[in-house]
């Protein structure tokens, strides 16, 4: 069964993970997104060069890949065959690559720009 299941993970990760969108705020050195004007005008002059921005980010964090996300840690911790923990090895540096990426699209703006400061998080989305 855990080989059933590590198949058909790999045949998952593969093909790639679900993303979705998350909004972030956060203080860029380059406008990208929708500009907070309300932080804007409240921050001090020595600041200026500093733009409070919203804008959504591509993400991996869903509930169905924080599931096999757990269940690939628990076969990887409890299988005694070989080939098992080899292959849940290599799909576990495979989840941190993605975890790495999505990580780098938060600190850093499209294009490569640089933040300011750190990512304050995703914030409450307002209903679709």
């Amino acid at each position: 069964m855990m080989g059933c299941f590590l198949r058909d993970l790999d045949t998952l990760v593969s093909r790639g993970l679900q993303f979705e969108y998350q909004r972030v705020d956060e203080e860029l050195a380059f406008p990208c997104g929708q500009l907070n004007l309300d932080q804007r005008l409240r921050q001090p002059p020595g600041r200026t060069h500093c733009f409070h921005v919203r804008h959504e980010v591509c993400l991996p964090d869903r509930p169905e890949n924080r599931l096999l996300k757990l269940a690939l840690d628990r076969v990887r911790q409890g299988t005694q065959d070989a080939n098992h923990w080899r292959l849940a090895q290599e799909l576990s540096s495979a989840w941190q690559r993605f975890r790495q990426a999505a990580r780098s699209s938060r600190t850093s703006a499209p294009g490569g720009r640089t933040s300011c400061s750190r990512t304050t998080g995703p914030s409450s989305r307002g209903a679709s």
